[in-house]
C-alpha cells in the first residue's frame, strides 16, 4: 500500500482517488473549496467513461443519468427531422455500454460518495477542504498547504484545474494556454423541464422525448443549438 496525495477534487482528481482505492491505495484529497457548493451545466457520460464508473458501483438510475435513446438533427428554421442517429443499436452494442446525460453535480456527488463511501473495496479515501495548495516538491513527493504545513506522500498526482501549479512545477515555467484555432464560443444554460411543460409553446420540446439529443445546426453560419435532457 502506498500514499497517494491528490490536488484537486474535480471529476479528475476523485476519478483517480477512486481507482487507486480500489486499487488497495490509501489516498488523501486535497481540495480548495468547502466542496459544499459544486456548479455546472449538463454534461455527456459516454460509454468508455460509463463502463468504468458503472465497474466501480455507480449507479444511473440512483444518481438521476438519463440514458441517450437517440440523437436528432432538426433543420433550425423549419423544425424538420434531416438525420437521425437510430436507436435499433444503442450505445451498448457499439461501444459496450450506455451513453448517458447527466448534471455535472450529480456526476461530482456520486464521485464523492464513491470514493468515500465505508463500505466498498479498500480504504475510504479522506477529503481535506479548504487546503489550498501553494507548493509542490518533487524530489521528496510532498506538497505545501497555505497554512504552511507540509504534507509528505510516496506519489503526488496534480488535479488541480487548467491554471495548474503542479503543471507549472514539472515544467518549470508557467503552462500559457494555447491561442485557439477558430474563435468558438458556447452559451451553455438549463431550464426546468416543468418550465416548458406550462407554456403551450415549449411543450412540444418534452413530449415524447425521454432521452433524445436534438442539434440543430446553421451550416451558413457555422453555429449550433444542441438540446439534451441531463435529469430524470
Amino acid at each position: 500500500m502506498v500514499t497517494v496525495l491528490i490536488v484537486g477534487a474535480g471529476i479528475a482528481g476523485l476519478s483517480a482517488a477512486i481507482s487507486l482505492r480500489r486499487a488497495g491505495h490509501r489516498v488523501r484529497v486535497y481540495e480548495r473549496s468547502a466542496l459544499n457548493n459544486e456548479i455546472g451545466a449538463a454534461i455527456n457520460v459516454p460509454p468508455n467513461a460509463t463502463r468504468f464508473l458503472t465497474a466501480w458501483g455507480l449507479d444511473p438510475v440512483r444518481w438521476r443519468f438519463v440514458r441517450s435513446r437517440r440523437i436528432t438533427f432538426m433543420d433550425p428554421f423549419t423544425l424538420d427531422v434531416t438525420g437521425l442517429l437510430s436507436a435499433d443499436k444503442s450505445p451498448r452494442d457499439v461501444g459496450g455500454a450506455e451513453l448517458y446525460y447527466a448534471h455535472r453535480v450529480d456526476l461530482h456527488n456520486a464521485l464523492k460518495w464513491m470514493a468515500t463511501r465505508q463500505d466498498g473495496p479498500g480504504v475510504p479515501v479522506t477529503i481535506h477542504v479548504q487546503a489550498n495548495v501553494i507548493g509542490y516538491n518533487p524530489l521528496k513527493p510532498s506538497i505545501v498547504l497555505q497554512s504552511g504545513e507540509q504534507v509528505e506522500g510516496d506519489v503526488v498526482i496534480g488535479a488541480d484545474g487548467i491554471h495548474s501549479l503542479a503543471a507549472e512545477t514539472v515544467l518549470g515555467h508557467k503552462n500559457q494556454p494555447v491561442p485557439p484555432v477558430h474563435s468558438n464560443c458556447c452559451y451553455r444554460f438549463l431550464i426546468p423541464a416543468a418550465t416548458l411543460d406550462e407554456d403551450p409553446e415549449t411543450r412540444f420540446w418534452n413530449e415524447g422525448r425521454d432521452g433524445w439529443t436534438r442539434m440543430f445546426p446553421d451550416n451558413e453560419t457555422k453555429r449550433r443549438i444542441v438540446v439534451y435532457p441531463c435529469r430524470e
